[in-house]
């Protein structure tokens, strides 16, 4: 701040010149309106920050959904298209995944030692099933599925799988619905062609997700 008496510079807090004695003019409308203008600079950054930050939340919420979508299923069909996946992708993760963990924690209570063990023993399927398609259409093999029909299994034989689930391996949480889903899968490489037929793959939803029934359960209401 200048004295416009003496012309010095000023401190800017002092309402008289300490040189002169002549008082000090401030510009108090300016200095509001700057420090106003500073505000809603501030402010409009901070919400436009805000903005960002929530979009990008969103957006990470939409695709983790649609990703545990996939790997749960929705429905049966997408049970089958994670099977299918993980057959293409030769991932035994995305294969284990197909399992609830009531059946994963009786398998390893009753017949494996520890979580690893559990692990290979239920994932053993795709790897005798990826080594079998390699051997008929090469290692560069690929993998297309259709299809053909989902049947819901109700009344009497579904009050059947949960007895047998409930009594024989310990579940405490019942499905609400089973279905059976017949489909193919189809194969080629550069050694050949193979047609895999599944009429029988059964799958029940727990808790809004649906898992493939494992074998072992099949087999014993089957029998």
């Amino acid at each position: 701040m200048y004295c416009n008496n003496c012309h010095r510079q000023c401190p800017n807090n002092f309402s008289s010149c300490p040189y002169c004695s002549n008082k000090l003019k401030t510009d108090k409308k300016k200095k509001t309106e700057v420090m106003e203008s500073q505000n809603n600079k501030k402010y409009k950054i901070s919400f436009k920050g805000k903005i960002i930050a929530i979009s990008v939340v969103a957006f990470l919420l939409c695709i983790t959904a649609v990703t545990i979508g996939l790997l749960n299923g929705s429905k049966p069909e997408m049970l089958v298209k994670t099977m299918v996946l993980s057959l293409k992708n030769k991932d035994a993760n995305t294969y284990y995944s197909l399992y609830d963990e009531q059946i994963k924690k009786y398998n390893k209570d009753n017949w494996y030692f520890d979580d690893s063990e559990t692990f290979f023993a239920m994932t053993e399927p795709l790897e005798k099933t990826i080594d079998f398609y390699t051997d008929k259409c090469g290692k560069d093999f690929t993998v297309q599925y259709e299809i053909n029909e989902v049947i819901y299994i109700e009344n009497e034989k579904f009050n059947e799988y949960c007895d047998v689930l409930e009594k024989s391996f310990s579940y405490r949480k019942l499905p609400t619905e089973i279905a059976k889903v017949d489909f193919v899968i189809k194969v080629k490489g550069s050694e050949g062609e193979y047609t895999s037929v599944y009429d029988s793959f059964m799958c029940m939803k727990i808790g809004g997700k649906w898992y493939r029934i494992y074998s072992s359960v099949f087999n014993d209401i089957s029998n």
